[in-house]
C-alpha cells in the first residue's frame, strides 16, 4: 500500500500564503523539511493540490521535482478546463515530459461539471465532452497521465458528479482505459449521511477506481478532517478496493485550516498516517467487509 498526502502547490513552491499553506509551514517548516519528515513516517506519495487555471507549468514541475527528490511519487489535483489545449500546453506538458524522462506515470484528479442552472443530462454531456477532449490531448502528446473523475459531495443540488450512477454515465460515453474514478471516501460518506448516496457503491464503480481521497468528517459534517478514530466506513471502502485488486494510492486529503489549531497540525497529520496504516493491517489480518458497518442510523 502507498499512502499519499495532499499538499498545496503554493506551499511547495513557497508562493503567497493561504490559510492552509500557513498551517503546513507552521507545523513542518520549509517544504523540503516537510517532505523529508513525511517520507520518514511512511508517506510515499504527495498530491499537488491547487492546480487551477492560475497555476503555471513551471511551478507544477518545480513542485514535482521537489517531491521526487525526496524519494516519493506524486499525483496531481487539477480541473476540467474550458480550453483543454492551452491548459495542457501551459500546465501538463512540462510535468508530463519530466515523467517520460523518468519512465513513470501519474494520475490527475478532476471534478465533473456542476451548475445549478443546468439539467443533469446536460452536465453529463458537458463533462464527458470536456473529459474526452482532455484525455485526447494528453494522448496526442504522449503524456503518461491518467485522469481520475472524483466523486463530489452533495451540496444541496443534485449533480451527476455527486452520484455513482452519474459518474458511470459520464465514463460510459468515453469508454477509454486512461480515464477512471477517484473514490473520495469522505465525500461519499457525507452524501450517504444526507441520504443522497447508497452506502454500498456499484461494482462497476469500484472496478474503475484508479485513485482515492481519504479523510474524516467533523461532528457537524465538515469534510477533510483528520482520521481521529477507526472508521468502519473507511475499512469497508478499502476492503472493497482490495477485493477488486486495487493497487493504487490511499491519499489523505486533509485541510488543516478547517479543523484544528496550528500547533496540532503536525500531530493530527502524522496520526492520520498511522491510523491509515493500522486500517490496512486490520484489513490484511481479518479482511473484513461488513455491508452494514456504516448505515443510516449513523445520521445525526
Amino acid at each position: 500500500m502507498t499512502i499519499g498526502l495532499s499538499l498545496p502547490l503554493k506551499y511547495l513552491i513557497g508562493a503567497q500564503e493561504t490559510a492552509d499553506t500557513k498551517c503546513f509551514a507552521d507545523a513542518f517548516g520549509h517544504p523540503n523539511d516537510c517532505l523529508a519528515e513525511l517520507h520518514r513516517h511512511g508517506v510515499g506519495s504527495i498530491e499537488l493540490n491547487g492546480i487551477n487555471s492560475g497555476a503555471r507549468g513551471e511551478d507544477v514541475l518545480s513542485a514535482a521535482k521537489s517531491v521526487t527528490s525526496a524519494g516519493m511519487f506524486f499525483t496531481l489535483h487539477g480541473y476540467l478546463p474550458a480550453n483543454t489545449q492551452s491548459s495542457l500546453r501551459d500546465m501538463l506538458v512540462p510535468v508530463g515530459d519530466f515523467l517520460k524522462g523518468r519512465h513513470a506515470g501519474t494520475v490527475m484528479v478532476v471534478h465533473a461539471h456542476a451548475d445549478s442552472g443546468m439539467r443533469g443530462t446536460d452536465l453529463v454531456e458537458s463533462t464527458a465532452r470536456a473529459l474526452g477532449q482532455l484525455a485526447d490531448g494528453i494522448h496526442r502528446r504522449d503524456l503518461p497521465i491518467k485522469t481520475a473523475l472524483e466523486i463530489s459531495r452533495y451540496h444541496g443540488v443534485d449533480t451527476p458528479g455527486a452520484t455513482y450512477d452519474g459518474l458511470l454515465k459520464i465514463t460510459m460515453r468515453l469508454a477509454r482505459p486512461d480515464v477512471g474514478f477517484c473514490w473520495d471516501m469522505g465525500h461519499a460518506r457525507s452524501s450517504v449521511l444526507q441520504n443522497k448516496l447508497p452506502p454500498v457503491p456499484p461494482p462497476a464503480f469500484v472496478a474503475s477506481v484508479i485513485h482515492t481521497h481519504v479523510h474524516d468528517l467533523a461532528p457537524d459534517g465538515t469534510t477533510h478532517w483528520p482520521l481521529t478514530e477507526f472508521s468502519p466506513y473507511i475499512v469497508s471502502c478499502m476492503s472493497r478496493l482490495e477485493d477488486s485488486g486495487y493497487a493504487g494510492i490511499y491519499n489523505l486529503e486533509l485541510y488543516p485550516a478547517r479543523w484544528t489549531a496550528q500547533q496540532k497540525v503536525r500531530h493530527e497529520i502524522l496520526g492520520s498516517v498511522r491510523r491509515l496504516m493500522a486500517i490496512r493491517r486490520r484489513i490484511n489480518g481479518g479482511h473484513e467487509r461488513d455491508d452494514h458497518c456504516f448505515c443510516r442510523e449513523e445520521v445525526k
